[in-house]
Order: C-alpha cells, then sequence, then structure tokens
C-alpha cells in the first residue's frame, strides 16, 4: 500500500499522478486510510503540524510517486442574509458556537445542523441545502486548534473530533 507523506502544495502534478476525492472531514485529517480515484487502497500520513489539505494540493510518497487532491461535493446547509449587519450577526452567533463556516458574498455554508438553520432562520436569513465543496475560513488558529483550560484542542483532529485513522 502507498504511503502519502508530504504536502508539496498546488504544484503542477507531474504527469500521471493518481488522485484522490476526499471531503472536508478528511482533508482536515493528517492520517487516514483512502481509496484513491482509481480504487486502489493508500495511506496519508502527514507531518503532525500539517495544514488542512486543499483542492489541487499534490501530496507524495517516499519513492515519488504523486496524488492530487480533488474536493468532494457533500450535502450542506446554507444561510443568506438580506444585507450585512444581519451576515456579521450571524457571523457572531455561528462563531460563538464554534461553527465552521464558508463565506460567499451575502451567504454562509456550514456542515447541516439543524439548530443552526433554526438560529440562521431566527435572525432573518433564508435558508436551504445544497451540494457544493466545503471550504471554510481556517478560523484565528489557523486552523491548527485552539486553547481551552482543559488544553488545546483540534490539532490533526477531524471536526467529528475523531482522530488519527
Amino acid at each position: 500500500m502507498r504511503e502519502f507523506v508530504e504536502n508539496m502544495g498546488r504544484i503542477d502534478p507531474p504527469a500521471g499522478a493518481a488522485s484522490m476525492t476526499l471531503d472536508y472531514e478528511q482533508r482536515c485529517r493528517g492520517r487516514f486510510l483512502v481509496l484513491l480515484d482509481d480504487g486502489t487502497e493508500a495511506g496519508v500520513v502527514l507531518p503532525h503540524a500539517s495544514r488542512r489539505l486543499a483542492g489541487g494540493d499534490v501530496l507524495r510518497t517516499a519513492g515519488n510517486e504523486t496524488a492530487v487532491i480533488r474536493c468532494r461535493l457533500e450535502d450542506l446547509s446554507w444561510a443568506e442574509a438580506p444585507d450585512w449587519p444581519t451576515l456579521a450577526k450571524a457571523a457572531y452567533h455561528f462563531g460563538n458556537r464554534h461553527a465552521a463556516l464558508q463565506f460567499e458574498g451575502l451567504r454562509l455554508r456550514f456542515q447541516p445542523d439543524s439548530a443552526l438553520e433554526r438560529l440562521a432562520a431566527g435572525l432573518g436569513l433564508a435558508t436551504g441545502r445544497e451540494m457544493a465543496v466545503f471550504d471554510p475560513e481556517p478560523g484565528a488558529a489557523g486552523g491548527g486548534g485552539h486553547v481551552h483550560a482543559g488544553g488545546i484542542h483540534g490539532w490533526n483532529d477531524s471536526p467529528s473530533g475523531q482522530a488519527g485513522w
């Protein structure tokens, strides 16, 4: 089984590079098993403090094999504000709930959550669902984690809190 151990960033992929299509949760992890788009199994074993994987990143094995990251379409919720003050208010409330948000003008995308959908509607935002790539803002800590009295959370963890393989 191939193990991808280095993220070379967004470079032109070499000819013959494999590809892997990942959802947001997978792109947040540094260690996981994956089926490449050609159906073969591989492992991703990146250094502990690696940044979140992005579409177009090229991963490399120790033997110089490469694979390009593609982003999977996901079922997402959206909320669209009628104006900027309403968007700011919604972003404030979503942020207090540590919700990952993707901003596109007056529209927010987030992982489906009925409580957040009700919150958005209650603040006057239109809401709905769509299939799209989820690429939220990395957050104040650069996407790596945040500090609470109990320690640092989020380093190489998936959004659901399940770390590792």
